[in-house]
């Protein structure tokens, strides 16, 4: 039987094969997941990925690194798991993770911009939603969407998110109660009385 050893790097991977591994990358980037190929160029393919960003600000006076600071603009650290790329609906999908140790909790808006920088896609394509904080605060976890067009993005996304990402006009219509008193007042007159029926004013 051939021995198990290790006596060049690639004996390792080949070692790690089917194992949960973690790879470390340029830009405080780490990839967790289980290895389940590669070849000599070091390529590999992973399940399971969980990634991890480092939002990293050293301090100007003392050159440390501040990790946590009870401010508003203290760094978080952003993980992306069950990553998928939706050729149908054109887009990329996953579950965000956010620590936030310091903060109550991070805008969408920062964080839209933030993966957008990540994946290299406009902010305006990046939409973050049903973000809910953990209890006891600290961490939060969402959904997020990288379309791969704006064209795809107006076709496939629900016109009530282009309306709070500002790229469709908001409708402006009665209040649903006003609405149904309107229905049921114009269902007690028929024909040509209808319309001015449901006009009336309430006795």
């Amino acid at each position: 039987m051939p021995e198990m050893g290790v006596n060049e790097p690639f004996d390792l991977i080949r070692l790690s094969l089917s194992e949960r591994v973690l790879v470390k990358l340029r830009g405080d980037r780490e990839i967790r997941g289980i290895l389940h190929a590669y070849d000599g160029h070091m390529n590999l393919i992973m399940g399971d990925v969980e990634e991890t960003i480092y939002d990293v600000q050293v301090a100007e006076d003392t050159s440390a690194e501040s990790v946590v600071e009870q401010d508003l603009n203290s760094p978080i650290t952003l993980r992306t798991r069950k990553f998928i790329t939706n050729r149908l609906l054109q887009r990329r999908q996953m579950i965000v993770d956010v620590i936030h140790p310091a903060r109550p909790n991070v805008s969408k808006s920062e964080l839209q911009e933030k993966l957008g920088e990540l994946y290299k896609s406009p902010k305006e394509q990046v939409f973050v939603f049903g973000m809910r904080t953990h209890y006891g605060g600290g961490r939060s976890t969402g959904f997020a969407l990288i379309y791969d067009s704006k064209e795809a993005l107006e076709k496939f996304e629900p016109a009530y998110r282009l309306v709070r990402n500002g790229l469709a006009p908001k409708i402006e219509k009665p209040s649903r109660k006003l609405r149904k008193e309107r229905k049921n007042r114009a269902k007690k007159v028929r024909g040509t009385k209808k319309a001015k029926g449901s006009d009336a004013k309430k006795k």
